[in-house]
């Protein structure tokens, strides 16, 4: 199980899966909601879609998201153990003139759950994600159908990309559960 640090995995999904769930999420009637900030603080504007939060589907979207990306829960599973998932977030980044880098903090602040961090990209391009490990910092370029899985204690952040849109799925699992991967209802 990743515990304290972080793992980058490549060609997560199947070419097929793969443009499935990207032209779902890039297609026309997928909505989209619009946040002036990425932090509440940052000023950044992005779009997202929240499909599962706090243990709770929130979309519709979760079916076709249970069916298409079976085999990145069952790596996810298979890396960690967690497959409990306590939240699914598609963002959207709009391309910026110049790279702008988005808050450092961790997913749920202040929580005492022990949980996992992952964010799945869906589109290559000059943006990344930070990690702060060991007084380190880390950055992991954005690569389409790369998985990078860490603890959701390390702060981490984003930026924004000045050669394409950046779309990413975040997902929380809770640590430890040896439930399948379902959420409440």
């Amino acid at each position: 199980m990743i515990n304290g640090s972080y793992k980058v995995i490549e060609n997560v999904l199947s070419k097929d899966d793969f443009k499935d769930v990207r032209g779902f999420l890039l297609g026309s009637n997928f909505p989209y909601y619009f946040n002036s900030t990425t932090d509440g603080k940052d000023g950044i504007e992005m779009f997202s879609h929240l499909v599962v939060n706090n243990l709770e589907i929130n979309s519709d979207a979760y079916k076709f998201f249970s069916q298409r990306l079976k085999s990145l829960f069952q790596l996810i599973k298979e890396e960690t153990e967690a497959n409990t998932i306590l939240r699914i977030k598609v963002n959207l980044y709009p391309k910026t003139k110049e790279k702008m880098l988005m808050g450092i903090h961790t997913d749920f602040e202040n929580s005492e759950i022990q949980y996992l961090t992952c964010v799945y990209n869906l589109t290559t391009c000059d943006g990344f994600t930070g990690l702060f490990l060991d007084n380190k910092e880390i950055k992991i370029d954005s690569k389409a159908n790369q998985l990078i899985l860490f603890d959701g204690q390390i702060e981490h952040y984003g930026s924004t990309s000045t050669d394409e849109n950046r779309l990413i799925i975040n997902f929380d699992f809770i640590k430890g559960e040896n439930e399948t991967t379902t959420t409440k209802n």
